[in-house]
Parts: C-alpha cells; structure tokens; sequence
C-alpha cells in the first residue's frame, strides 16, 4: 500500500511539473505570435492606408477579430487543456505503476520471507546394536553396459565405430557392413523384441485420431488446430516389447567392461 501511495504521489507531482513547463511555454509562445500578428495587421486598417479593396479591408477586420478573441481566451483554454492532459497522463502512469507494483510483489518473494535453501537430511546416527544406514548408491549403468557388451560381442559394434572408414574405399565399407549388420541385428534380437509404433508402410496417408499420445507420434509441418490430422507417415517409429537382460556381473559393474581384450598366445 505504501508503494503505492508513493508511486501515485510521485507521478502526479511529475506530471504537474513538466506539463506545467509545456503549457507556460505554449502560452508564452502562441501569445507572442498573436500580439505579432496583431500587430502586423493593426497598422493595414488605418483609415490613411490607399489602395485596399473593401473585401480585403473586410477580412483583415475578421482577423482582427479572430487574433483578439484568441488573446483573451488564450489563457483559460491553455489552462483548461493542460490540467486535461495531466490528470489523463497522471492516471495512465497511476494505472502502469499499480500494475507493475502487483506483479512485482507476486513474483518477488522479501527477503524477510525468503525461504531457506533446502539443507540435506542428516544422517541418522546408528542406535546401539542397530543396523548401520545403507550408503547411496549412484545411479547404475549396467543395462547400457550389457547392450553395448552384446553388440559388440556378435556384431563388433564398437570396433566399427571407432574405426577410422576414410582409410577404406566404398566396397570394402560395404562387405564391412553386411557383417556388423547380421551380428548386431543377431545381438539385438536376443535381448529385445522391437515393433513398429505405426503399422502402416512409410510413405502411407494416414489419419492422426484425438487422443494420440504425443510421446509416441510426433507431429511435423504445418500443424495448426484440433485432431483429426491426416498426414504422410515419414517414419514408423520403434516401441520395444520385451526386454530381457543378462544377469549382471558385479565384477563387470565394478569396472564398466564392456568387452574383454583378447590375447592369442603363441608357443
């Protein structure tokens, strides 16, 4: 409330200043340019002046006229239009600033209020004769190891990619492949069963139901307003149906072997 207050008492006293400066200056001016214009045009109307029409005689006395109403009412329309446009700009700026006041005291938190960092739960001390407290365990990569271990084992998946394939022209590069195909698709089938999420063929117009999961179709192009969707299927997707790992090693989790270097010994 206090800021408030504040920020409502300063706009106005900014807004009574500087349109203040603006109107004195609006008067000063527009004032000294109808006492010039006056004073120009007084001298024309003078009785000794030859060679003016009626006409023209006629409408300098109307401007006359108009720039004598003008001075007089000069300064009560300057004051009338400045206070006018002050309480309109005043309340804009009153408006803005309750605005920006509201939201800045919801997104801010004081620091009187803060909230303390989160501090880590003790450990709890072991009671006499107790089990002593399991130590975390960091999060396991022995799934990853294993697949690895297995394409590498059937298909020497790993040695294919760290191979360096510009020493190697494109039919040697092929002849390669076929291989470490058959034996990572080899390796890949006795640890997991994999389908298509979408049984259509590739290429297929297919039609996007409400109520898809978005976590398994993913939406390209122009995508604009409500499902149903009809599109053309660039890709299947992959879902795994079973999963079935070897039995970990405790002493391959300890050193994240993935393959076993081989040594023939001769002799």
């Amino acid at each position: 409330m206090k800021a408030r207050n504040a920020w409502t008492l300063q706009a106005l006293l900014s807004c009574l200043i500087w349109n203040g400066i603006l109107v004195a200056l609006f008067y000063f001016i527009g004032h000294r340019v109808l006492q010039g214009l006056d004073a120009w045009v007084t001298p024309l109307m003078q009785p000794e002046v030859q060679g003016l029409s009626e006409d023209l005689r006629g409408s300098l006395a109307s401007f006359k006229q108009f720039l004598e109403e003008s001075m007089r009412y000069i300064l009560p329309v300057t004051v009338v239009t400045g206070t006018t446009t002050t309480l309109i700009l005043w309340l804009f700026l009153t408006i803005q600033g309750r605005i920006l006041i509201r939201r800045a005291t919801l997104e801010g938190t004081p620091a009187s209020k803060a909230k303390s960092p989160p501090q880590a739960p003790k450990a709890e001390q072991p009671t006499a004769g107790g089990p002593l407290p399991a130590e975390p365990r960091e999060p396991t990569v022995q799934p990853a190891i294993q697949i690895l271990s297995t394409l590498q084992q059937e298909g020497r998946f790993i040695d294919f990619l760290q191979e360096d394939l510009n020493l190697y022209d494109d039919a040697q590069i092929g002849a390669a492949v076929r291989s470490i195909h058959q034996g990572c698709k080899k390796a890949m089938e006795e640890v997991i069963d994999l389908r298509p999420v979408m049984d259509e063929s590739e290429g297929a117009t297919v039609t996007i139901a409400p109520g898809f999961d978005a976590r398994a179709i993913r939406l390209t192009g122009k995508v604009s307003g409500d499902p149903p969707f009809k599109g053309i299927l660039r890709h299947r997707g992959w879902k795994a149906e079973r999963v079935e790992l070897p039995t970990p090693v405790a002493e391959r989790e300890k050193n994240r072997l993935i393959a076993p270097a081989e040594v023939e010994i001769e002799g």
